[in-house]
């Protein structure tokens, strides 16, 4: 049984996580996002999705759109960050600067909620990202304050 879990680990391995980035193309895709961050006696929850663009291995956007929802208020979200990549020494690694956020009309978040839970690295602050392809169709992001997150190219 050990065996065919090591084998059926090495397969995926291979399949799944077979080439690393090449951002020498455009990248688009998009992908449902949840969240939930619980406090003492309130919460702070979003539902929406996620619109990436990776223009090429430099740089790139964001769209997040959505309902961010606390213990008392509902609200609306929509906002385009603009980040820069570069390469990190560890293999895959890239750091990551959000250089520009922009709040469209209608969203209704607090600058409060949307710092604090949402984006929680601030503009102008490098964090680590892994960004890995999955097949031809997908990438898998990771970072250390976020959850994973696996986009689908459009």
């Amino acid at each position: 049984m050990k065996k065919m879990l090591i084998a059926f680990n090495a397969i995926l391995f291979l399949v799944f996580f077979s080439s690393s980035i090449r951002a020498d193309e455009s990248f688009k895709c998009a992908s449902q996002y949840q969240m939930l961050i619980e406090r003492d006696n309130d919460f702070t929850s979003f539902i929406g999705r996620v619109n990436l663009f990776l223009t090429d291995d430099t740089e790139g956007f964001f769209n997040i759109i959505g309902t961010v929802k606390t213990k008392e208020h509902s609200y609306w979200l929509s906002r385009s960050s603009y980040f820069s990549l570069s390469p990190n020494e560890t293999n895959k690694v890239k750091t990551m600067k959000i250089t520009k956020v922009v709040k469209h009309s209608i969203d209704t978040t607090p600058e409060e909620i949307w710092s604090r839970d949402i984006l929680i690295d601030s503009p102008d602050v490098d964090f680590h990202i892994e960004i890995a392809h999955l097949k031809d169709n997908a990438i898998l992001i990771k970072t250390i304050n976020t959850p994973h997150l696996i986009c689908a190219k459009k």
